[in-house]
């Protein structure tokens, strides 16, 4: 297996659609290759963004949750959420790497996993190959994270290798 890391030659703006983002950075694509693709990029195509001047976290955080833990001490300013079905802080909030904003989880994961296969099949006119959307992950009481996989999509008659 070989793996290829495609950094963006620039920062993804909103107003970017996913389709230009793919064209300028997938330039070849043939049967069996697998694209992983960060969920922060989506998010920013789809604007699922806020300012921070609007809202506080705590408050984007309750409001973005599905379920959130309480607690009375949190040092650490961080809180266990449940959001999509998985157990994630802070509802997969993200604020590393862009300024002024809050990024939240794309709409849609696994719809968008299929729009996106279903574009770049009909681009490259290959039928298997897989799209994979990603997100950092932490793992409860450890440091660290881990890239993991939020939504999918996945056609191949064989994958044998």
């Amino acid at each position: 297996m070989r793996v290829k890391a495609i950094k963006a030659k620039k920062v993804i703006e909103p107003g970017y659609s996913l389709e230009e983002v793919l064209d300028q950075y997938i330039l070849k694509l043939t049967e069996k290759n697998i694209i992983a693709i960060t969920s922060k990029i989506i998010s920013v195509c789809q604007g699922c963004l806020v300012k921070k001047a609007e809202i506080s976290k705590y408050e984007l955080i309750k409001r973005e949750a599905d379920l959130i833990l309480e607690t009375e001490h949190n040092p650490y300013n961080l809180y266990l959420t449940i959001k999509n079905g998985m157990i994630i802080p802070s509802a997969g909030i993200d604020e590393s790497n862009v300024n002024g904003v809050y990024v939240l989880y794309p709409n849609n994961i696994q719809q968008t996993a299929i729009l996106i296969w279903q574009y770049l099949r009909k681009k490259y006119c290959i039928q298997n190959f897989g799209v994979i959307i990603t997100d950092s992950h932490t793992t409860i009481m450890r440091r660290g994270v881990t890239g993991i996989a939020i939504g999918w999509w996945i056609r191949a008659t064989i994958f044998l290798y």
